[in-house]
Parts: C-alpha cells; sequence; structure tokens
C-alpha cells in the first residue's frame, strides 16, 4: 500500500525480514510487471516498523485490495491471531526500468 509517501507491507515478526529489519532498517523493494518482469521499479529507503494497534486500518486496506469484500472480516480474524507488524517504507530513492 502506497498512502502520504510511504510504503506499508504487511509481515509478522517470525520472517527473516523482520529480523534483518529490527537489525538494520535499510530497506530495498522491488515492483515488477507480470509475466517476465520486464518494466520494474526499484525503491531504496528506510524501513520504520510498526507493532502497535496503529497496524490494523493499514492492514484492513491492504486486505481489502486483495480480498473479495465478503472476506475481509474472516481474513482480518485470522491475521489478528498472527504476530503481525507494519513495515513502513520512506522512499529515499526509486529507479524505474
Amino acid at each position: 500500500m502506497f498512502e502520504d509517501g510511504r510504503i506499508a507491507v504487511s509481515t509478522i515478526k517470525e520472517t527473516v525480514k523482520y529480523t534483518n529489519l529490527s537489525r538494520d532498517g535499510r530497506v530495498s523493494l522491488c515492483v515488477n510487471t507480470e509475466p517476465r518482469a520486464k518494466e520494474y521499479a526499484t525503491i531504496l529507503g528506510e524501513a520504520e516498523i510498526l507493532d502497535d494497534e496503529s497496524i490494523w486500518p493499514i492492514t484492513r486496506h491492504i486486505v481489502e485490495r486483495y480480498m473479495p469484500s465478503d472476506k475481509v472480516e474472516e481474513r482480518m480474524a485470522m491475521l489478528r491471531k498472527q504476530n503481525r507488524v507494519i513495515v513502513s517504507v520512506k522512499p529515499d530513492r526509486v529507479t524505474f526500468r
């Protein structure tokens, strides 16, 4: 999700991604087209990890993008049982191909 100049990514604390970002907040993201990533954007920036109640409206926004509306509540209930965080990235540099 992209909002207010930041990219939000939902993940759980039990991932290598979380462990690495907790140690060093520098991050790179790649967003590509299908099917063979002929066009892509690379984003470099600093990550901030959010792990309080503020993550749930952001998480809902992400879920609503990918789930049918009649499945959102069910998915949110499942996610609330997980050790969720939001990785919020402020882009410093973006390159396109």
